[in-house]
């Protein structure tokens, strides 16, 4: 029964538990913040089909659906407490990349006003890829500046949102 689910015990896999639903909740209210304020971009192009706030819209309401699976997923796990040689759940190099991330993050939403913006998506490209584990080098720049080229084309060119750096502005 749903009612007998054992309670937690404060174990790391309760923390964790809670800090997943949490997190879960965030990126509900995100998505669909995200998807709202896609509605409200401004359109400069003459498309008929499809708008500049079309991939945001549908990625807004794609991100609150996975946050809510994840959620559900972790809403119905009983808490319990770890295996033993289990490694930590928080281990100080995870929490090092989620900070250096969430810095990174900060800084191009502070930045994108003034700086180009080709320039700070290329930067955030390249921290968020050698988070992730991309060697550093000459492969990792390349793949940098491809994700920066696609975006500032999708948006600037084909649907010609007006960003800084951008001709539009």
């Amino acid at each position: 029964m749903p009612g007998d689910r054992p309670r937690g015990d404060g174990t790391r896999v309760d923390q964790q538990r809670l800090g997943t639903l949490l997190v879960a909740g965030f990126l509900v209210l995100f998505g669909l913040f995200w998807a709202y304020a896609a509605t409200r971009v401004p359109v400069r192009a003459d498309l008929t089909s499809i708008s500049p706030g079309f991939v945001p819209f549908w990625g807004g309401l794609a991100l609150a659906a996975c946050a809510l699976a994840l959620a559900a997923v972790w809403w119905r796990r009983p808490a319990q407490p770890p295996a033993p040689g289990e490694e930590p759940l928080f281990d100080p190099t995870g929490q090092v990349r989620v900070l250096v991330g969430l810095v990174a993050l900060a800084a191009y939403i502070a930045l994108l006003e003034s700086v180009h913006f080709f320039i700070t998506t290329f930067a955030v490209s390249a921290v968020g890829l050698a988070l992730a584990g991309q060697p550093l080098g000459w492969r990792l720049l390349a793949y940098a500046l491809a994700i920066a080229g696609l975006i500032f084309g999708i948006f600037v060119w084909w649907l010609e949102v007006p960003l800084p750096g951008s001709r539009f502005v």
